[in-house]
């Protein structure tokens, strides 16, 4: 059993490695969005061809131990392009491995009301890997996804998710939202604190139409790339519980993913400490028993289950496809919470539950900022058990793999969501946990 000291010893880490983040994380943000304030003018590229076809319905059923499948029926100057178009290798892409596209970004805002201007970035197939850089239109047009990070995140600290999506063929707006939320909101150093889903869920609603005017827009570097028919959603946490929020309450999405997404259930355990253990990480026993003890005793699961109830209600109205991610270790957003959002969801509505093993919370964010993030889980008794690469790789797997076939029909993708790729990651114990319902 730890001693008095060692436990205060965990607090003390953790409450430096809040501070340290604080102050790193806001420095960094003013450097990296003063550096990308300028967009120069240029002429877009020509109109887009064809889009193409949505998936047909299918049904598919997915436990732990069984699986049944029945996959579905089928800014510079432009440049102009003399290479083959890799419309055909983007269909052949492996989704946990970077795609074929090179990507261009650069940095836009706009302004939702109450709550104020929303920062975001955009990623785009471009040319070459660089900012501004010159669009790649021989794919186009290219489904559009909105993306988001959580509480005390920021679009520039979850890089990744955007950058892979715009590499296998999707233009993707990556938004942090701004102090202007109606619970608990403020902001230190250009980062969010806010415990109101709903500023994430019009964040990316408004980031839909954000999308729509620069691909209209003279001189954007993705004008005409877009297909304003086809649209994802992808949120870690807040993000994630406000792009199920954004679902279900009317947003233009054809299928939608969270990643350990805001959710509580708070019947799932009778404290906070009970059901930390039961994500079946042996730390969650370190944390001491005054600390559960307070907790419980002012009802944080209750506050908590308060809170999200936005978001629990509108899963319930879900008709797109939804998935929904969690690490097996996550001690911010433990799997039972996320399990609920899942069964939540209405059977009538395709949807997957994907248990990363030895995954966290903070994995999902990116590389360098794990550290400061993974402390902090770490004295709640979770923390990364695999490598960051290594569950980012298995998160995109899966979230590629369901847009690919739920925005661009491209069914030969549900190998890897229902199919023999998928049983592959649960006997090799990738995967804790995959519960998948695809539905016509």
């Amino acid at each position: 059993m730890s001693s008095p000291e060692a436990k205060r010893g965990r607090l003390l880490t953790a409450f430096l490695s809040l501070l340290t983040f604080f102050s790193l994380t806001g420095l960094v943000a003013l450097v990296a969005w003063g550096w990308g304030a300028a967009l120069p003018d240029w002429q877009g590229p020509a109109s887009p061809g064809v889009k193409e076809a949505v998936p047909v319905a299918a049904q598919a059923t997915a436990t732990a131990g069984t699986m049944e499948a029945a996959p579905a029926a089928g800014l510079a100057s432009p440049v102009v392009e003399t290479q083959a178009a890799p419309v055909q290798a983007a269909a052949a892409a492996a989704p946990d491995e970077e795609g074929p596209y090179s990507v261009g970004w650069y940095n836009t805002e706009y302004r939702v009301e109450p709550y104020g201007v929303y920062r975001a970035s955009i990623y785009y197939p471009a040319r070459s890997d660089a900012r501004l850089a010159a669009p790649d239109a021989l794919g186009a047009p290219y489904p559009g996804i909105v993306a988001s990070n959580g509480y005390y995140g920021a679009d520039w600290n979850i890089t990744w998710v955007p950058q892979q999506l715009a590499s296998h063929g999707y233009v993707a707006l990556c938004f942090t939202p701004p102090a202007g939320g109606t619970l608990n909101t403020w902001s230190w150093s250009g980062l969010v604190q806010s415990w109101d889903t709903t500023q994430w869920a019009e964040g990316f609603k408004a980031g839909i139409d954000k999308l729509k005017e620069q691909n209209g827009l003279e001189g954007s570097l993705i004008q005409g790339l877009l297909d304003e028919e086809t649209f994802g959603g992808i949120g870690l946490s807040m993000g994630g519980g406000g792009v199920l929020e954004a679902a279900g309450t009317g947003a233009q999405f054809d299928a939608v993913v969270g990643l350990a997404p805001a959710y509580s259930d708070a019947e799932a355990a009778d404290g906070v400490c009970q059901l930390l253990a039961q994500t079946g990480n042996a730390r969650a026993g370190d944390i001491p028993g005054w600390l559960c003890g307070l907790l419980d005793a002012v009802d944080v699961l209750g506050r908590v289950d308060g809170v999200f109830a936005d978001v629990r209600t509108a899963a319930g109205t879900i008709s797109v496809p939804a998935q929904v991610q969690v690490g097996s270790v996550d001690a911010f957003i433990p799997p039972p919470w996320v399990q609920a959002a899942y069964e939540d969801i209405p059977g009538s509505t395709s949807k997957s539950y994907v248990e990363i093993g030895g995954g966290s919370h903070a994995g999902f964010i990116d590389a360098w900022v794990l550290p400061f993030g993974d402390g902090i889980e770490r004295a709640l008794g979770g923390g990364i058990d695999i490598d960051v690469q290594e569950q980012h790789r298995v998160s995109q797997k899966y979230f590629v793999s369901w847009f690919n076939y739920y925005l661009k029909g491209q069914t030969e993708y549900g190998t890897y969501l229902f199919g023999a790729e998928a049983q592959a990651d649960i006997a090799s114990g990738v995967l804790s946990q995959l519960e998948t319902s695809v539905s016509g």
